[in-house]
């Protein structure tokens, strides 16, 4: 348990040191993308570790929140941790020439909706998965949201229901 901790907390202070580089988008990048890489290497292992037996399973709580990794757990993060770390290499490439100042802030949201999937996974009461799934409602990384993508569905009339309150 104590490997997905760290993982959490790569993972939660690696997104808010990213909008910390304000106009410097390749430390940005460099600081997500290591923190995310780490995070997922180390959340591999840890998992691994519990499907294999190599670690007991454990339990956390503070307060109403409780987050337990056993063997099932583990089993459902293998899938966001190998997907996180092609996900993460490959969004480097995709938000070159995109970002304009604001790389921190997409890997601020990136990492944390990795993070959301990490601990809705190991949640274990109604609580702590209506916050963590509430909270991860509230961040968007979709391209959409850069200007220069607003400017396409301005110029060619197109709206995206999901985005737009109206269309043009």
């Amino acid at each position: 348990m104590n490997l997905i901790l760290i993982t959490s907390a790569l993972l939660l202070l690696g997104g808010l040191a990213a909008p910390l580089c304000r106009k410097r988008d390749s430390l940005a990048a460099a600081v997500g993308m290591t923190a995310g890489l780490l995070a997922c290497v180390t959340g591999l292992a840890g998992a691994l570790a519990l499907l294999c037996g190599i670690l007991p399973a454990a339990t956390v709580k503070a307060g109403a929140l409780s987050l337990s990794a056993d063997a099932l757990s583990a089993l459902f993060l293998l899938p966001i941790f190998l997907a996180g770390i092609p996900a993460i290499l490959h969004a480097k490439g995709y938000l070159a020439g995109h970002a304009g100042g604001r790389t921190g802030w997409f890997w601020l949201f990136f990492l944390w909706t990795l993070g959301a999937m990490v601990w809705v996974t190991l949640a274990r009461t109604q609580g702590g998965f209506f916050v963590i799934f509430k909270g991860d409602k509230c961040k968007t990384h979709h391209p959409h949201h850069f200007p220069c993508h607003q400017k396409f569905h301005r110029r060619t009339g197109t709206c995206h229901p999901d985005h737009c309150a109206q269309s043009p």
